[in-house]
C-alpha cells in the first residue's frame, strides 16, 4: 500500500468525526441508539499543503495516480496512528511564488 509522506500545514488542520449510528425512536422522547458497524467511527481531515511549485507537483500527482480509487495510509497528527484514506477530492491555488493544495481525506476500511 502507498504512504502519504507529506505534512500538512499546522495552522490549518481539521478532523472530524462523525460515528455511525442506527437510532430508533419511541413515544414521549426515548430512543433507543447503537453502533453501525464494526467500523462506525472513521473519520475525515481537511488539510491544506503549501510550498513551491514542485513540492504541491508531488503532493498533487501522488493523490492523481491514486485516483480516488487506491487508497494510501497517513498518520494523522491527532492520534499518530497509521491509517488508511482516501482522497476523492483536492484544490490548487497559485499565490505568486507559493502554491496551495487543499484536500481532503477520508478514512476507508480497505
Amino acid at each position: 500500500m502507498y504512504e502519504f509522506k507529506w505534512l500538512p500545514d499546522q495552522d490549518n488542520f481539521t478532523g472530524t468525526a462523525a460515528p455511525l449510528v442506527r437510532v430508533v425512536s419511541y413515544g414521549d422522547g426515548y430512543e433507543q441508539r447503537q453502533k453501525n458497524g464494526i467500523h462506525h467511527d472513521l473519520r475525515s481531515y481537511s488539510l491544506t499543503f503549501t510550498g513551491e511549485r514542485e513540492y504541491v507537483d508531488e503532493i498533487e500527482r501522488f493523490l492523481t495516480d491514486r485516483g480516488a480509487v487506491e487508497a494510501f495510509t497517513w498518520k494523522a497528527q491527532d492520534q499518530w496512528i497509521n491509517r488508511t484514506f482516501k482522497c476523492a477530492t483536492w484544490t490548487r491555488t497559485i499565490n505568486g511564488l507559493w502554491e496551495t493544495l487543499t484536500a481532503t481525506f477520508q478514512e476507508v476500511v480497505a
